[in-house]
């Protein structure tokens, strides 16, 4: 009889050494289709967040234009108009604009606040409209991209912030 009989210690070596080899190979694998997956979500993050950012600027560049300085100073205050922005079914409109000529911040001031208007412009947080009497607060981001008050540590006292405003 040619019969080959194996031992059970000889099948489990064999069967461990085989083993052995596709360990690494299923773990490389794994770590390339996990890291891959991480690099695929964090693209698409970042290009989500920048083209929000984009339009959002964009949108605040509009009200800029839209509400310009020269209607601002209109002779009298039914020749103004009044630039809506509609979200959520809320209608707020530009009620200044906010300029600071050393760090080249000019931005519209929307007259009321919640998280997607502060993405868009600064806006009024408290107080009267600008140029009235008392305190007004404006609420703006401080982002990491150079928008709106991400220099304001730029500036020093005495320089110039000017706002402007509709009324007479």
């Amino acid at each position: 009889m040619n019969q080959i009989i194996q031992t059970p210690n000889n099948s489990i070596a064999l069967y461990s050494s085989r083993k052995k080899k596709r360990t690494p190979l299923l773990w490389f694998k794994t770590y390339y289709v996990f890291s891959s997956l991480l690099v695929l979500f964090f693209s698409f993050y970042y290009f989500y967040r920048s083209f929000n950012i984009a339009r959002n600027e964009r949108l605040s560049q509009v009200l800029m234009s839209n509400y310009s300085i020269t209607r601002l100073y209109a002779t009298s205050s039914e020749e103004v108009p009044l630039v809506n922005l509609e979200n959520n079914g809320n209608n707020y409109s530009v009620i200044g604009i906010l300029q600071i000529d050393k760090i080249n911040l000019k931005y519209p001031i929307l007259s009321d606040i919640n998280d997607y208007l502060l993405s868009v412009a600064p806006c009024r947080f408290h107080g009267p409209l600008p140029n009235d009497p008392g305190n007004l607060c404006i609420a703006g981001h401080n982002y990491d991209d150079d928008r709106f008050f991400s220099r304001l540590n730029q500036l020093q006292l005495g320089d110039i912030i000017i706002i402007y405003d509709n009324s007479r």
